[in-house]
């Protein structure tokens, strides 16, 4: 017997009582009294074990709360339920990267535009309608100038044709030719979880006097 194995402190000094030392499924027992020091092993068995040991007719009787050294129905359990976890984890961000890569790429819109500096032109207007297709996903706006030494910087709205739903932001573009060339005279910005629909831009300018268009 290794005592190790079980979990107390052994006391010598002899008092009348019980003392229990469990390491489950097992217990080990003392019964002192004034007469003798009784030592036993026990190890823990379901009703239907002890009625098949000794073939009892019938079945058992239900068991009723939980016994000193009775294993934990759980037991073990624990790992294969992280187990089960980290592969469910590992196959949504497959699933996510399949997604991404083999997610296509769509041009709902395009169109150019000329802005010329005459007196009473409107400084905002609209598009024309483009329908968003699929699933929630992004939508990517670039804009592409001809702008020499100039800059101009255009207010947006993605909205919603049906319930006038908006994405409001502004981009600026710049650029200034020299021998090292400073800006651009494009840019991009990205409107992300667009939901499908149909939608118009509303874009409303600003930009440097030039004489030129």
């Amino acid at each position: 017997m290794c005592w190790a194995n079980f979990r107390g402190v052994f006391t010598w000094a002899r008092k009348n009582g019980t003392k229990d030392f469990i390491a489950v499924p097992q217990i080990l027992s003392c019964e002192i009294s004034e007469q003798e020091t009784v030592w036993s092993l026990g190890q823990y068995m379901t009703g239907a074990q002890v009625w098949q040991a000794f073939q009892l007719p019938g079945h058992p009787p239900p068991a009723e709360g939980i016994f000193a050294n009775q294993p934990a129905p759980f037991a073990g359990q624990a790992s294969s339920m992280w187990r089960v976890c980290m592969n469910l984890l590992a196959a949504v961000i497959l699933l996510a990267i399949i997604v991404y890569m083999v997610a296509g790429e769509e041009s709902v819109f395009q169109h150019q535009y000329s802005y010329a500096p005459r007196a009473g032109a409107e400084a905002s207007f609209v598009t024309d309608t483009f329908e968003v297709k699929g699933h929630p996903s992004n939508v990517e706006i670039a804009i592409h100038t001809d702008l020499r030494n100039s800059w101009a910087y255009f207010s947006l709205a993605l909205i919603k044709r049906i319930d006038r739903q908006g994405y409001d932001f502004g981009r600026e573009v710049s650029y200034y030719s020299g021998s090292d060339g400073e800006g651009s005279p494009n840019d991009s910005v990205i409107v992300p979880s667009v939901a499908p629909g149909r939608y118009y831009l509303r874009i409303e300018r600003r930009w440097r006097k030039t004489r030129s268009p």
